[in-house]
């Protein structure tokens, strides 16, 4: 960035000449091209902008009418500022003078003490490159960051983070409609960065691929490929944006278009914004509803007013997936689940929180009946799952309304225990509820609770003592003559066992836990200790 004239006031080499702001104090930011020594009265028609002027006033006019005409040449030539040595020339700047350059808000500065003005331009010059050398070296900086992203496919979040770093300015992308795609606030509020987005934004058109607003503090360049543009990315800058801005602002777009060449997706960068706003709800990186509502808004998502239900979906994983064919399985399910979202984009945020599980948060209108919200959602999720090849099987847990965004976190861990707790399920639901999943999901939210632990040792720790075949082959009989309502007979068919050798396993049972099997609260206890030692 070029040195102002208030930068010009610090260094020594004018300092020394005792400087004094007659006018245009308003001004001191005025960025300073180049400097000048002249004592020409008609200078202004040899300039073209961003020069600092020194005179000793030795062929100013003396007119006041003259005076005024010749700051006014200055100030139409776009001077950054005026210095007068007094002395030689003149003995103080006339009022006329400094009227003048008060009226345009021209920076006028007399140096009350004398210093050669060769150190000053010196100093000035110096000042100038210095700072052409560290724009070139930050422009440099940001294309290499730019193009190792490019290179690497980083992510929307890592091109957006890198931009608003390096402009040091909040960074903002946007598609045609002025909807919020995606953003960095650079730790900036959120609800100050985006509020009232769209109708901000459609007061900003581009005239050109990148356009400067001045008055807004913005920088915008359109983002596209191969001659299509969807969308601009948009710096705001607290200042007149600089061309280190422009070129940051631009290259960031590039990688933009980049990055979703690459995804080969147009619902990708919106599907990210909504995942990162679900993810953020769960950091807890909001401090109000009210910043929450803003930048739901602004990703096109409704919230306000809404009722929201926590949803998580539970990919059932084969016990052989393990390693590249489980990472495999979660990119696809999350794709998965996303697609059949698409339809529900206004009133759904998608995020998956690990490799088994992906959590939804549905909002709805109050009038609009919970099932009948959640029902067409939880068809499209399986029917994107039956696709799979083989078929997929996903369990949808279901947490129970909020309306406060403190409950969020809570409630989608809640639904992502209930599709935990109804994985074991026979029968087939859309989705499940607390109540669909009865004991087991109760003992599946108790799991960790030590009474818990203390009674299954209690009810079953001698069988659990036993070696892995012994105990499995005791357990698996034990656990078929209670689902089968203690019928001996049932249990042997299910068990594909003689009648006397079932026999002989529960009579073993029945001595090692010391228990009658036709107790029935005995058998209870038990059928509750297996179902919860599964539940582990």
């Amino acid at each position: 960035m070029l040195p102002s004239i208030a930068d010009l006031l610090e260094i020594p080499e004018i300092r020394r000449g005792s400087p004094v702001v007659l006018a245009g104090k308003d001004s001191l930011d005025r960025e300073v091209r180049w400097v000048h020594v002249s004592e020409l009265p008609d200078i202004g028609a040899m300039l073209t902008g961003g020069e600092a002027i020194l005179t000793t006033g030795v062929a100013i006019p003396k007119s006041p009418t003259d005076l005024r005409r010749f700051i006014h040449d200055l100030a139409d030539a776009g001077v950054a500022g005026l210095f007068v040595g007094l002395g030689r020339g003149i003995d103080e700047c006339p009022p006329a003078m400094i009227e003048a350059a008060d009226s345009r808000n021209l920076p006028l500065i007399e140096f009350r003490s004398k210093i050669p003005f060769v150190s000053v331009t010196e100093a000035v010059h110096s000042l100038i490159v210095n700072s052409h050398v560290v724009e070139l070296r930050r422009i440099e900086r940001a294309h290499e960051a730019f193009t190792t992203m490019e290179l690497e496919g980083a992510s929307l979040a890592v091109i957006l983070q890198e931009a608003a770093t390096l402009a040091q300015a909040p960074i903002v992308l946007e598609d045609l409609h002025h909807r919020v795609l995606a953003y960095n606030t650079l730790g900036r509020f959120h609800a100050d960065v985006l509020f009232a987005w769209e109708e901000r934004s459609r007061n900003c058109q581009n005239s050109d691929r990148t356009t400067v607003f001045c008055e807004m503090g913005w920088i915008a360049t359109r983002v596209g490929a191969r001659g299509e543009t969807w969308g601009r990315l948009i710096a705001l800058v607290e200042n007149r944006p600089d061309p280190q801005h422009r070129f940051i602002v631009e290259r960031a777009a590039s990688a933009i278009a980049v990055h979703r060449l690459i995804e080969r997706d147009d619902q990708a960068i919106k599907q990210e914004a909504r995942s990162t706003l679900l993810t953020d709800i769960l950091g807890s990186v909001y401090t109000s509803q009210d910043e929450f509502q803003t930048r739901a808004a602004a990703v096109g998502v409704k919230v306000k007013n809404r009722i929201f239900a926590p949803v998580s979906v539970r990919v059932e994983r084969a016990p052989n997936e393990q390693g590249d064919s489980a990472k495999k399985l979660s990119r696809e399910a999350i794709h998965a689940v996303e697609h059949a979202m698409v339809q529900f984009s206004d009133s759904v945020l998608v995020a998956a929180t690990s490799p088994d599980s992906i959590a939804l948060l549905i909002t709805r209108d109050p009038h609009v009946g919970r099932d009948e919200a959640l029902r067409p959602i939880a068809v499209a999720i399986h029917d994107e799952f039956n696709h799979f090849e083989p078929a997929q099987k996903v369990n949808i847990g279901v947490a129970g309304d909020i309306t406060s965004l403190s409950e969020v976190a809570r409630g989608l861990l809640d639904a992502c225990e209930i599709a935990d707790a109804g994985r074991d399920n026979t029968t087939f639901s859309l989705y499940l509820e607390m109540p669909d999943v009865h004991v087991r999901g109760l003992l599946f939210l108790l799991r960790a609770d030590h009474r818990v632990q203390g009674f299954i040792e209690r009810e079953i720790g001698p069988l659990l003592a036993l070696n892995s075949t012994h105990r499995r082959d005791l357990m698996e009989t034990l656990s078929t003559f209670l689902q089968v309502g203690r019928n001996k007979s049932l249990a042997a068919d299910a068990l594909h066992m003689s009648r006397p050798a079932v026999y002989h396993r529960l009579r073993t049972i029945e001595d090692l836990l010391g228990v009658d099997l036709y107790d029935v609260e005995a058998c209870l206890s038990l059928h509750v200790a297996i179902i919860a030692h599964e539940e582990r």
